[in-house]
């Protein structure tokens, strides 16, 4: 699931998202990210994970129910994340981007909040 979340006071703005997002969904399926880009997402990726546990005990739990449910009753996706985020690549990335970001599996919508 891609989401974007954001509040504008005109239209015009949604048009101009659109765009931009539609813009960088091509690039992301047209050329590899760059080794700057990719380091960022990756240290994003695991802040926003390793903050899910600090601060919400809720998120926690749904891992938690997630993986006992799934055949994990010790955990080991849970605390795998990490190092799958390490094995990221920019070829994977590229490869992924043209597999899920087409028409087949995405659609954009706008609605009014």
């Amino acid at each position: 699931l891609l989401s974007v979340t954001f509040a504008t006071t005109s239209g015009e703005y949604v048009d101009e998202a659109e765009e931009i997002i539609v813009q960088e969904i091509k690039t992301l399926c047209g050329s590899l990210v760059t080794q700057e880009e990719l380091d960022a997402s990756c240290g994003r990726m695991k802040d926003v994970y390793y903050e899910g546990f600090r601060v919400s005990p809720d998120t926690i739990q749904q891992l938690i129910l997630d993986a006992t449910s799934n055949g994990d009753p010790d955990l080991l996706t849970v605390h795998a994340y990490p190092n799958e985020v390490k094995t990221l690549g920019r070829r994977k990335i590229l490869a992924v981007a043209n597999k899920y970001l087409n028409q087949n599996y995405m659609r954009l919508v706008f609605t009014p909040a």
